[in-house]
């Protein structure tokens, strides 16, 4: 189990991912990589989907936010920060200020963010 201090903040611009995200439950091709055991130590089948156990659920929240309003800085600083390919929207220019604003987001300024894959610059 993770230390009391750990939880996950997750944000997106969309309302309907942010409902989805809330659901968490997943399809079967969705964790057909993960190990039966940890399926049963961290879901519940729920019919023909797989749901997080709700001590984990309780471990992260998520917020519609948009990453260039000014209020997006008072989510605060963050062990580790990372960006899942939403960089691919913008062009260079904005790349760069998303990069920035993301990295004023670190507690530790020489800690990385983590970019996807998609995230190109």
């Amino acid at each position: 189990m993770p230390p009391e201090n750990f939880h996950i903040t997750g944000i997106d611009i969309n309302s309907d991912a942010i409902n989805k995200a809330n659901l968490a439950t997943y399809k079967e091709r969705n964790v057909r990589n993960l190990t039966p055991e940890m399926i049963e130590k961290y879901f519940m089948k729920k019919g023909d989907m797989y749901a997080i156990k709700e001590n984990l659920k309780q471990l992260v929240s998520f917020k519609l936010k948009n990453l260039f309003d000014p209020s997006f800085k008072n989510l605060g600083k963050f062990d580790f920060v990372f960006s899942r390919n939403m960089l691919i929207y913008f062009d260079k220019e904005t790349k760069q200020k998303a990069k920035e604003i993301l990295e004023s987001m670190r507690k530790n300024e020489t800690q990385d963010v983590f970019f996807g894959h998609a995230d190109l610059f």
